[in-house]
């Protein structure tokens, strides 16, 4: 049987040699006394319009066999009994999930054995592509590896992902397989999530488990606080110790949990600072261990040191309507630092991140700012509804319902509308090329605006839109799937360690954005010279924290065929081709050769 049939057209090259060897050019009879006057090479006949009478030499038999021979090598022959190639491309679930471990089930062995298990029954010469699901989908096996580097790959599997839907690993899998049939190997049993072209391989089991489903480290007024949120996920009671230890492995602090069925409990601890101001990263640890072993731990990095330093520069009066200074405190915003954690008060405005101001004359260039525009003398007073872009961030959570905003009578106001009622605009953004400024035409005196609810939270919201603009990570404690982002002052190399001693380089010129982080565990932040020397810049830690995944009630198994057919490959050499393809070549060596002796051209009809 033949591979590619259509390959025997080659068969033509036959006739054509037998064809070559008809036409040859006569030659004029010339009488001459011997033949010794003449070399070789005027003996042998060239190609002519004439047809001349075969003369069957060694080199016509060596090339008309060769051209014989090639052209079975091109139809592909395959020995009997052998069927097609085929090329599996599967798709692994890389959810923690599927590393689920009960007394009597073990999600991930029986994921590679149901892989192991498909890979055997592909015939010989058969291909496989493995391919693991996640944001960014990867390619653990091949495109088309032979089935043992698959095997080897597959061992090395470790699921650790937080929830993940596949449509980005199927899309690409589809791709590599030429839209044909593609498995799909995960822990849920859930058929009408799939096309029909998937054959879904379902292993997973319902298990009890409770596990660390929400993590938070923040820092105010000097000290650490750490939030935990613990979850029983099954229909029983349990408990659980909850210890937080260091890097060396000491314990900090511990507390035992009573976890109810199906409840979430919120526990806290409050860190102060070591000697040297700075708080040190730990890991929490549930135990004793349950089925999911990624939950039962979550890793925390000390909070970032990002102070913010605030000024305002108001009048009293304008300072009190504004609601920002208290009688008591001799600061002048000393209410607006109640609000603010991290923050304190610089007086000098040419020293502060942000500025609380009526007009932005005399302020530095590179100085924030929340300015109040100067009342002229005529009021206008305005009536909600209000026109809010509520995706800013100085406008989260400020609504303006119930408001009277009284502004000045034709004022204009740089920048882009934020605030506005109708067509007037009551408060901008002025973005230049070292500071922000958001201008507002609002007269306290006459509106409600300052002591409505909203106004506490625009001042929030404006201290916190500029802390993120500060140099240094915006947080250190993250998830699974929660994207790293720090910004720097200045153009720098930038190398992030992993846990387990990965590393990867950015040249950074003004902020960093890392969307990737798979892995749970304890990362390092390094700036690198010019020398190759490096400095630790920040550390971060990564947990799972996923509920979605902590969750193991609903998972099942099952198998659903898909109606498409597996990808065909022709995958490498048969050892007929082989075989053919030498005894070819030996042919047209032998005929070189036959060419090269001295009067090989003359033949007998």
């Amino acid at each position: 049987m033949f591979l590619h049939p259509l390959g025997l057209f080659a068969l033509a090259a036959v006739p054509a040699v037998v064809a070559l060897h008809l036409y040859r050019r006569r030659y004029k009879p010339t009488p001459v006394a011997g033949l010794f006057l003449w070399s070789a090479e005027d003996l042998i006949p060239a190609a002519g319009r004439r047809r001349e009478p075969l003369r069957r030499s060694l080199s016509f038999w060596c090339e008309v066999l060769a051209a014989l021979l090639l052209a079975l090598v091109f139809a592909g022959p395959r020995p009997l009994g052998v069927g097609t190639a085929q090329h599996a491309v599967i798709v692994l679930d890389a959810s923690a999930s599927l590393g689920a471990r009960g007394p009597a089930h073990d999600t991930l062995a029986e994921a590679r054995a149901a892989v192991t298990e498909r890979i055997a029954r592909l015939p010989r010469g058969s291909r496989v592509t493995l391919v693991t699901s996640g944001v960014r989908p990867k390619v653990l096996a091949g495109p088309a590896a032979l089935p043992v580097e698959a095997r080897e790959r597959l061992q090395a599997f470790a699921p650790g992902l937080a929830h993940t839907e596949l449509g980005p690993a199927l899309a690409l899998a589809f791709e590599l397989s030429g839209a044909r049939a593609v498995t799909v190997v995960t822990d849920r049993f859930e058929p009408g999530d799939f096309p029909p072209e998937v054959e879904l391989v379902a292993v997973g089991a319902p298990l009890p488990n409770a596990g660390i489903v929400a993590v938070a480290r923040r820092r105010a007024d000097g000290r650490e606080r750490i939030a935990l949120t613990v979850a029983n996920m099954s229909a029983e009671s349990t408990r659980r110790e909850l210890t937080l230890t260091d890097a060396a492995g000491r314990s900090v602090a511990a507390r035992t949990l009573d976890l109810a069925a199906g409840a979430e409990l919120h526990t806290s601890f409050e860190l102060a600072d070591t000697l040297d101001g700075q708080a040190p990263a730990l890991t929490a640890r549930l135990t004793p261990a349950d089925a999911l072993a990624a939950d039962d731990v979550a890793y925390l990095a000390p909070a970032p040191r990002r102070t913010l330093r605030l000024a305002a520069a108001l009048r009293p009066e304008l300072a009190a309507a504004l609601g920002v200074d208290g009688p008591d405190d001799p600061s002048p915003i000393d209410r607006w630092l109640a609000l603010v954690p991290d923050a304190l008060d610089v007086v000098n405005p040419a020293a502060a991140h942000l500025v609380l101001c009526e007009g932005l004359e005399g302020l530095p260039e590179a100085a924030w700012a929340l300015a109040v525009a100067a009342p002229g003398e005529e009021r206008e007073h305005f009536i909600g509804p209000f026109l809010l872009d509520p995706s800013h961030a100085l406008l989260g959570g400020v609504t303006l319902e119930g408001v009277v905003w009284a502004a000045a009578r034709g004022a204009t106001l740089a920048g882009a509308p934020l605030v506005s009622a109708g067509a007037e605009p009551l408060g901008t953004e002025l973005v230049g090329a070292q500071r922000t400024a958001w201008l507002l035409n609002l007269d306290p005196l006459r509106s409600n605006v300052t002591r409505s609810p909203d106004w506490p939270i625009l001042l929030s919201n404006a201290a916190e839109a500029r802390r993120a603009a500060l140099p240094g990570p915006a947080a250190t404690t993250l998830s699974v799937g929660q994207p790293l982002r720090v910004r720097v002052e200045r153009p720098q190399t930038l190398e992030l360690r992993g846990p387990r001693g990965s590393a990867q380089t950015y040249t950074v010129r003004d902020s960093l954005v890392v969307d990737d982080l798979e892995e749970p565990g304890m990362y390092t932040l390094h700036e690198l010279g010019a020398g190759g020397e490096s400095e630790l810049s920040a550390t971060f830690g990564v947990s799972l924290a996923d509920r979605r995944e902590s969750d193991l009630t609903q998972r099942s198994a099952g198998v659903r065929a898909a109606v498409a057919d597996e990808a065909t490959l022709r995958a490498g050499f048969s050892w007929i081709e082989v075989l053919l393809l030498t005894a070819a070549l030996a042919l047209l060596g032998l005929d070189w050769w036959a060419l090269r002796r001295p009067f090989a051209g003359v033949a007998t009809a």
